[in-house]
């Protein structure tokens, strides 16, 4: 089981379970992990479209359910007397998080804790009214009690449309294809990043691809490659598998990776209930 840890702090990711040196610990809920997971992945702002993007998974929330979220970090960030790390809230850009360093930790497998659902809707959808009216037949309709009703009907509706059809949605930040170097083998497209210092060259790459997936897979993968100060002849990998169309996506993350692995990793990535290769 591996491990993330940044200034004073251990977050197990098979336990989901954040502890300081002193013994303290809190366990995570399974949204607050992943908003966690990604901000200590990204080296930039990370926007709220993009969280809500790769932690929600397209459920329809309101903005109020991110602020929570963060909100709760940050209470356990305080609990558990964290040293020199700050989630920080980028106006109209999103939020990230300073801390000293940040590295990859091998730690005794443990028993995981029982699941809970990963994905909620927001209090505020949930809370709203039933759209049943009970008028008399012998007296006329009371348009008055009748107009809230049928504002929250319209509202579920617009927000159901929105989540379906997604007119304004900007692209996560981290599938821009302008920040990556691309190239297609056959029908499958690949958008690579190698944010360490050379450790696998695009070519290369490219080679180990040919061989492992077919070409007709027909899906768009964005491939991001981190440093590991940990081990530093591996690499940790992250993998963003978009189905051709744009309508489902899946993502990966592996934290120890040699260069030899990195196509048959993304070739197990492809085997999923969301974005398969066909």
């Amino acid at each position: 089981m591996k491990a993330v840890q940044f200034s004073n702090l251990i977050l197990e990711c098979a336990t989901r379970t954040l502890r300081n040196q002193n013994g303290n610990k809190v366990v995570l809920r399974p949204l607050p992990y992943e908003v966690l997971l990604v901000l200590l992945q990204s080296e930039e702002p990370v926007t709220r479209d993009e969280l809500f993007q790769r932690c929600w998974e397209g459920t329809v929330v309101t903005d109020q359910a991110l602020t929570n979220v963060i909100s709760s970090l940050r209470r356990n960030l305080l609990s558990l007397k964290a040293k020199c790390v700050e989630i920080k809230t980028i106006s109209k850009v999103g939020y990230f998080i300073e801390v000293d360093g940040i590295e990859i930790e091998r730690l005794p497998d443990v028993k995981a804790p029982e699941d809970v659902p990963r994905m909620f809707v927001d209090s505020e959808l949930s809370a709203l009214p039933p759209t049943h009216f009970d008028v008399p037949s012998s007296r006329p309709v009371n348009l008055a009690k009748l107009i809230p009703a049928l504002l929250s009907t319209i509202l579920i509706i617009t927000l159901l449309l929105i989540s379906y059809f997604k007119p304004f949605s900007e692209k996560p930040a981290f599938i821009k294809k302008g920040r990556y170097e691309q190239f297609a083998l056959g029908d499958t497209h690949y958008f690579f990043k190698d944010m360490t210092s050379g450790f696998v060259s695009s070519d290369e790459m490219q080679e180990q691809l040919s061989r492992t997936i077919p070409p007709t897979c027909g899906v768009d993968i964005y491939i991001r490659l981190f440093p590991s100060s940990y081990e530093p002849d591996k690499v940790a990998l992250s993998v963003w598998l978009q189905q051709e169309g744009g309508k489902r996506n899946h993502n990966f993350r592996q934290f120890a990776v040699e260069k030899e692995q990195i196509a048959t990793y993304i070739s197990e990535a492809l085997i999923n209930r969301e974005v398969t290769c066909d």
